[in-house]
């Protein structure tokens, strides 16, 4: 929906945040398809557990949001 906010965030290993991306919808969809990044320096990845998250929060306050974890060895 209109003025709803879509936040991407993404911590490394010991909670280090490693990305944030936070955008406002500018008009209503049934759907939408967002993506978030950056470049990364060398070193590229340290071993250990990511999370990524994709919240969506509504002008009313509602909160949605998917959380995903992968472990680089």
């Amino acid at each position: 929906r209109k003025g709803d906010r879509l936040i991407f965030t993404v911590t490394g290993p010991g909670s280090s945040r490693v990305f944030q991306h936070a955008a406002t919808i500018e008009k209503n969809q049934a759907r939408r398809f967002a993506f978030a990044g950056t470049r990364r320096k060398p070193p590229l990845w340290d071993a250990g557990v990511y999370r990524g998250e994709a919240k969506l929060v509504r002008e009313g306050g509602e909160t949605y949001s998917i959380v995903r974890e992968i472990t680089i060895e």
